[in-house]
């Protein structure tokens, strides 16, 4: 039996002291609630990639459709260019074959003339298609698209430049030809023509009776005319001197020199009315500026 005093001396129970868990279940739900928000916005950032990825996809497709069209369009318009040059060679390729024909020998230097200025021109479009083909099979971009289209423009403004020397050579082989080689005009639209071929410069004129004009720097005084004969008279002043033209037939050339020119100067009427004619005076190229340059040396 335990005595009292054993009892007394047994050391009083101990029990542990609850445990507190607040803190750390704050700290797990803060901790949740940041990885919720992150995941909010990871997958707002996500969302918002998918709708740029999608727009940039959308407006890529819509850049890469309109540049199939421009170049199908480009394509399209170089096949049109190519075919119209080739048209304009093979039109006039007849035109020669046609006035050898009717002409024979007589007018060999014009037609062989001709027909190398057609085979330079059928060169030049060849080699221009060809230039053109490469670029178009190489452009991809926008921009190179545009530099092509630039080209197709220049292609375009050289196929003008083509027409109208083909227009020129076809009206070369039914103008007459005056004792020194030059083309005679009969008309505005001949003397458009020799205008464009570049070899020499042109001004047309209407001139009244005893009316004093100044055409490419020659005074015209019309002294006459006579329209059932088509025929003219007129004086000239040039180098301060005064040449008188008397009785001359329409569409025959008068030629002069001015202030020592290898070249001279040529005076051609189109037309007698009553007291009124039209014609021009074709100059050496260049001479007008070559006059005045030589006129402000002197004074």
């Amino acid at each position: 039996m335990i005595s009292d005093q054993a009892i007394h001396d047994a050391p009083p129970n101990v029990y542990p002291q609850p445990r507190n868990y607040t803190g750390a279940f704050v700290a797990v739900s803060m901790f949740l609630a940041f990885l919720f928000v992150a995941d909010l916005y990871t997958l707002n950032k996500l969302n918002a990639s998918r709708r740029s990825q999608e727009n940039l996809r959308s407006a890529l497709g819509q850049e890469i459709k309109e540049l199939k069209n421009r170049n199908e369009q480009l394509t399209a318009k170089f096949s049109l260019l190519e075919d119209s040059h080739a048209r304009q060679i093979g039109a006039l390729r007849k035109e020669l074959d046609a006035a050898a024909e009717r002409l024979g020998s007589s007018t060999g230097q014009v037609l062989d003339r001709a027909r190398v200025m057609v085979a330079g021109l059928q060169r030049d479009q060849q080699r221009q298609a060809d230039n053109l083909e490469q670029q178009l099979a190489q452009k991809a971009s926008a921009n190179d698209l545009g530099e092509l289209s630039e080209n197709v423009s220049a292609a375009e403004a050289e196929l003008g430049t083509t027409k109208r020397t083909v227009d020129v050579l076809a009206k070369d082989l039914g103008m007459a030809r005056s004792e020194l080689g030059t083309l005679i005009a009969t008309n505005s639209s001949e003397i458009r023509a020799l205008r464009d071929l570049g070899d020499r410069d042109y001004y047309e004129f209407t001139l009244g009776k005893n009316q004093i004009s100044r055409v490419s720097g020659i005074i015209l005084v019309l002294r006459k005319t006579n329209v059932r004969e088509r025929s003219f008279t007129l004086n000239l002043i040039s180098n301060d001197q005064e040449i008188r033209t008397k009785n001359r037939n329409i569409n025959e050339p008068f030629y002069f020199y001015v202030n020592g020119l290898k070249s001279p100067y040529e005076l051609v009427i189109n037309e007698v009315g009553y007291n009124t004619v039209k014609g021009y005076i074709s100059t050496p190229k260049g001479a007008i500026a070559e006059e005045s340059s030589s006129t402000d040396r002197e004074s």
